[in-house]
């Protein structure tokens, strides 16, 4: 099988390598880490008197900052979206077995409420009340009289035909 997302970048990744091309060259690492370098090449800059390049390096720290507060705070938001779609979805499966349970146990007094007054009527006409045993000692004659109905159906049409 093959993996299609392979040249997919995940933006919201909060260690992600990022390029910085900066005023004195290029700095490679996370945001965290960009912006701290600027921050200590701005005080550097300050240091040395150059109040411009120090601004500069603030700005570009400030971006990073800015940059690494983002991923951060996404990172953070999807984490609690998983962890609530998570509960929620073990909170519906746990509302979907009690209905289950409710419906299995509603057709149990169904059922045994028919049997009952099933039973009570029978008494009443002065009926003998079948046992299971009883009903299934009928069940197979009842089948081979059905059978034998079919098959004289079935030779009565043979022979008017």
């Amino acid at each position: 099988m093959q993996n299609n997302n392979k040249n997919r970048r995940n933006m919201n990744n909060k260690n992600q390598t990022f390029d910085s091309n900066g005023p004195t060259g290029r700095i490679k690492g996370s945001t965290k880490q960009i912006s701290d370098k600027y921050t200590s090449l701005a005080r550097d800059a300050y240091a040395s008197g150059d109040t411009v390049l120090m601004e500069n390096y603030y700005q570009h720290a400030e971006h990073y900052f800015r940059v690494s507060n983002y991923l951060k705070n996404n990172y953070e938001n999807r984490k609690k979206s998983f962890k609530n779609d998570k509960q929620e979805t073990q909170e519906d499966v746990k509302v979907d077995k009690k209905i289950k349970e409710e419906v299995v146990n509603e057709e149990k007094v169904a059922n045994q409420q028919k049997k009952e007054e099933v039973k009570a009527e029978k008494e009443n006409k002065g009926l003998k009340v079948e046992t299971q045993e009883d009903v299934q000692k009928v069940k197979p004659v009842k089948k081979l009289v059905r059978r034998k109905r079919i098959l004289k159906s079935k030779i009565e049409t043979q022979q008017e035909g």
